[in-house]
């Protein structure tokens, strides 16, 4: 029922084109006399790619089980594909760098994929048109400087932040098993490459965890556990122990294994800290929320006071 609620959510921010909002509130989070928070601004290729993905894997979730909401949820579906068709470089902010929060070009790669995966069985024509899509994708496509991208954006190459930015990964990994043999081995070539950084990263930290991470975004845990979700798909997908045990050291950090002996996550586990510790984006109203920071001369767990976060972080 939640899954539903979240997916009937984003039916109501989707336009009649078909095109998906990024937020009902401007860019900028906060300006001064900036239009009501009610209003929808940003519209976002990347967006919809994302948030059409997100349909297509409701439909395959409700299809046994509530069949006509899983039909309303692939013909929201299709209908964000056909604006992704009209408008395939309409990313925020611009066509150069898209966001990790905005989706880039790896975003249309998974929408594409998902819709694959949802049609095969009921429309061969139609899946072939996304499997022709995510396969050109992967053959043209490359790494640029962390994210997915094709020529006419970047052109400096990194495979380290990809799973930071984009949604290459887990639109290679799903697709594997359905692709031919030379993309498959492209696939291949791309995990082996995009793993091999982090694995440098970990080499020398006793918890198997991205020290990058740990020490430059201590306390903002979704870094670690969107690389962990990654690691595991790629392990998986390649059936390669190495990946696996990385993506279930970064989880094991979250969930305990830490200097703290505590789980980040809070409510979940046995021990777990008292309190959530969130840095605000940019401007914001009210008050800083107070949460662990690390051990003060002492030894003891320091709790964060509301004029302390900026230098104790």
């Amino acid at each position: 029922e939640e899954a539903k609620w979240g997916l009937e959510y984003l039916f109501k921010i989707q336009d009649k084109d078909g095109g998906v909002f990024l937020a009902v509130k401007p860019l900028d989070w906060w300006q001064e006399n900036a239009p009501p928070r009610r209003l929808l601004d940003n519209k976002c290729t990347g967006v919809t790619a994302k948030t059409v993905a997100v349909w297509a894997c409701g439909y395959r979730a409700f299809k046994d089980i509530k069949p006509a909401f899983a039909q309303e949820c692939l013909s929201h579906a299709r209908n964000g594909w056909k604006w992704i068709l009209q408008h395939p470089k309409d990313f925020i902010p611009g066509n150069v760098y898209p966001s990790y929060w905005t989706g880039d070009a790896s975003s249309v790669t998974l929408a594409a994929c998902e819709l694959f995966l949802s049609t095969k069985d009921i429309d061969p024509e139609e899946a072939a048109e996304y499997n022709s899509k995510v396969t050109s994708d992967i053959k043209k496509g490359k790494f640029g400087n962390g994210v997915w991208i094709y020529s006419p954006y970047q052109e400096n190459f990194s495979y380290v932040h990809t799973a930071l930015y984009g949604q290459i990964i887990p639109a290679m990994c799903r697709f594997y098993p359905y692709a031919d043999t030379e993309t498959k081995k492209l696939i291949e070539m791309h995990l082996e490459k995009w793993t091999t950084p982090w694995f440098k990263k970990v080499r020398n930290n006793p918890y198997g965890v991205a020290e990058n991470l740990v020490k430059s975004y201590f306390g903002m845990n979704g870094w670690d556990s969107e690389v962990a979700a990654d690691m595991l798909l790629a392990g998986y997908t390649l059936g390669n122990r190495e990946m696996t045990d990385y993506g279930i050291a970064q989880l094991e950090w979250l969930f305990g294994n830490n200097p703290f002996g505590l789980s980040f996550v809070v409510g979940y586990g046995e021990k777990y800290f008292p309190s959530p510790f969130k840095r605000p984006p940019k401007r914001t109203f009210g008050g800083i929320i107070p949460g662990v920071i690390d051990f003060d001369s002492n030894g003891i767990i320091e709790i964060a006071g509301i004029n302390e976060w900026q230098t104790d972080e």
